[in-house]
Order: C-alpha cells, then structure tokens, then sequence
C-alpha cells in the first residue's frame, strides 16, 4: 500500500491539498458561513467543469486497450452523472439557468487541461490528470466532516464527497493510475498542475 504510485504522488502534493482545504472560499463551506452567491457561481462553473470531465471520462473507455480499464472508465463517467444531479438539484434550488453559463479563465485553464491530455500522450499521463481531482475532494470532503457538528446549508456538498460511493469512485480512479503509470516526472507534473489548478478553481469563484 505505501509504494502504490497513487499514494506516492498524493503524498507529494498533498501540502496544494491542506492549502486548498484552508481557503477561505472552503472554509465557508465548513462553517455554512459562505455566501450564497460565491456557491452559486461555484455551482455553475463546476457543472460546466464536470460536462468537460465526463467526456474526458468517454475518451478513456475509446482508449482503453483492456475491458477492466474500459469498464471503470465507464462506471467513473456514471459517477460524474450523479455529481451533476446534485448540481441540477441545486441550481433548481437557487433558480441557476447552467445552460447559459460562461466558464471563468481557471475553468477554462483546467478544462483545456484536461482535454489536452486525454488526447496526447499515454493512459497514465491521462490518469494522472484527473486523479487529483478525485482525491482532493474526498480528501475535503473527509476533512470538513470532522467539524460538520450540525447541518448547514452547504451539509449536503460535504457529505456527497466523504460519502462511501464517492470514495469507491476514488479508489476506482486510482486504482487505474496504478495500473498505467510510468511513475514518470511528466505524470508527476501533471498530478501537480492539476492540484494547482484546483486551488486556482476555487480561488476563482471566491474572488
């Protein structure tokens, strides 16, 4: 478990983890104390986010050289369906047209990045690009459950990403990055960019 090349690269930007998990915009979150508005842009930038991530997903099971890559491939874009009825749901809930959305310049950094790399180069390089989206937010999700003492108006994003389905999810995705890593430099700064691009998307909805 220790040497596993998912655990080595979490490891090593773990710290861009505890930085994001600090900001003020999830600390808000935390406390219920957010603005309402700052979660509504978030909302509509992580839907238009999440449509670009189910897509990278799909290019995964056209790359797939094997079914059991294929298939979680497949089952980790069902996992991005069901984080975007959550997003319906609040959108709905606070009147949010998602159709008319513009992505801000960190969505649209992350996304290109995204996509970017789920057409060049390999399977692992792909991997380590979205992996880090995954686990950070089981990793904030987990964490801002310690201190959830009482529901908030924000309860419902926390416990989707510490839920036991989403952590079956992130297992899922790791698992396939240990599977087609290289453990190369180039998919460590790609683990790397993605954590930064991360803080950048919620720097952004904040600001």
């Amino acid at each position: 478990m220790e040497n596993l090349i998912s655990k080595l690269m979490w490891d090593e930007f773990k710290h861009i983890g505890d930085k994001c998990l600090q900001h003020p915009f999830l600390q808000g979150i935390s406390t219920g104390d957010l603005d309402v508005d700052k979660y509504i842009n978030f909302i509509g930038q992580d839907a238009f986010f999440l449509d670009v991530f189910a897509r990278v997903y799909a290019i995964g099971v056209f790359r797939s050289t094997d079914v059991y890559t294929r298939d979680l491939f497949h089952n980790l874009q069902c996992g991005v369906f069901e984080e975007l009825k959550l997003h319906k749901e609040v959108a709905e809930k606070y009147k949010i047209n998602l159709k008319l959305i513009k992505p801000l310049d960190a969505t649209n950094s992350y996304t290109e990045f995204l996509l970017s790399n789920s057409i060049k180069g390999t399977l692992g390089d792909l991997l380590a690009a979205i992996t880090p989206c995954m686990r950070l937010y089981l990793f904030l999700g987990t964490e801002l459950s310690k201190s959830l003492f009482q529901e908030n108006q924000y309860s419902d994003w926390i416990k989707s990403y510490s839920s036991s389905e989403y952590i079956d999810l992130v297992n899922s995705v790791e698992g396939l990055l240990n599977k087609h890593s290289n453990n190369s430099n180039q998919e460590k700064q790609k683990y790397k960019r993605a954590m930064n691009l991360e803080y950048d998307f919620f720097d952004q909805v904040w600001n």
